[in-house]
């Protein structure tokens, strides 16, 4: 927890830097969906 900025932009720049495109496609490897 920090005191600077909302919790939504802190998640905002979680999930720019957390490579959300690997993560989907990990995500959709796991289900079994296949694109």
């Amino acid at each position: 927890m920090h005191g600077a900025g909302s919790p939504q932009a802190q998640r905002i720049m979680i999930a720019r830097q957390g490579n959300l495109q690997a993560k989907k496609q990990m995500a959709k490897e796991i289900a079994g969906i296949q694109n």
